[in-house]
Parts: C-alpha cells; structure tokens; sequence
C-alpha cells in the first residue's frame, strides 16, 4: 500500500476517527449503517491492516484505537453499535499479534470537550428545546467528577500505552471517563 511504501518502520498508530451524527433507531435507514461501519470499523480495520506487515517484520508496534465509553454504555444505537466493534477488534488484533510483540489496546472516552461533543450537544439540545449548556449541564450530573475530559487528558493515556512503560498491557480497554462508565469491568 501508499503507507507501506512511504515508510520503512512504523512503531506507533492512534487510530481516532469521529462519529456519525445522532439518530434514533427509527431514524436510522440502511445507508446510515453503512456510512457509520465504514467509518467508525473498516476505517480502523483499514489503517491496522496497512501497518502490520511492516510492525510483524520489526517484531515490534503499538496499535491504539481511541473508540468510547459507548462500547461498555449504550445509549447512541449506530455509534456504540459500531464502538463496541472496534474493541472485540483490537481485543482479537492483540491475542494474534501478542507473539510479535505488538499491543493493541483501545482507549474509551466519555465526554471530552471537542467538536463531536459540541456537535452533539447542540443536536441534543435541538430535538429538546433546551440550550447546549443546559445539555451539557446535565450530561455533567453523571460524570462522578462533574466535568468531561480535557483532549489532553485522553492524549496522557495514548501517551502512557505507546510507551515502554505500559509493555506489559495489551487488549484492553481503558476508560477516561471521570467515573461514567457504572460497571465494574
């Protein structure tokens, strides 16, 4: 491929991609799924696909896939559909690239101030005649510590899996989720 053919080693990928806009199911027409498996999934399965060729000849790599809270809470029927895909993903990448001494883990944020968060915010706040800080306000009540996550605070997690540091974690799952997530695993 064109990556393989720019690079001569690649040691590190985060993968993030954004979301699809919010629907209900009833909203929701086959294209809709398509659109939001190409991008959310095949996107991921894509790029991890691309890379590996070259990680398994160095016998060495992290893959990162930054995906959400919404694989472990539903609540955005398309969109966590989809989020829960890329972690049974990257859960099997890691059980078959273990041997090479690649780590796949993913990192599931909540609520993190970015676009999509204001994006949807304001969707939200739309469809109930309310305000985005009125929304927000309210998504905060189930956030323990009463506020979403700063992009650098999910960048300190990318930061810590890409390093030597983490070498000995591999298809898991982290939360940046100041509490949201209310399971145990």
């Amino acid at each position: 491929t064109g990556i393989t053919n720019q690079f001569s080693t690649i040691d590190i990928v985060v993968n993030n991609v954004g979301g699809m806009p919010y629907k209900r199911h009833y909203e929701l027409n086959q294209e809709d799924w398509q659109q939001s498996f190409d991008l959310t999934f095949m996107s991921q399965v894509t790029i991890a696909e691309a890379l590996l060729p070259l990680m398994k000849k160095q016998s060495w790599g992290r893959i990162i896939f930054v995906t959400s809270v919404a694989a472990k809470q539903p609540g955005m029927l398309i969109a966590h559909s989809q989020r829960a895909s890329v972690v049974a993903y990257a859960k099997t990448l890691a059980n078959e690239l273990g041997q090479h001494n690649i780590l796949v883990n993913s990192i599931c944020p909540s609520f993190a101030v970015t676009d999509k968060f204001y994006e949807v915010a304001d969707e939200v706040a739309k469809r109930q005649g309310s305000s985005r800080e009125q929304v927000i306000q309210q998504w905060m009540k189930s956030v323990p510590l009463r506020r979403p996550a700063s992009a650098e605070e999910v960048a300190n997690l990318a930061v810590f899996l890409a390093s030597e540091k983490a070498s000995y974690i591999t298809g898991t799952c982290i939360q940046v989720d100041g509490g949201f997530v209310k399971s145990l695993f």
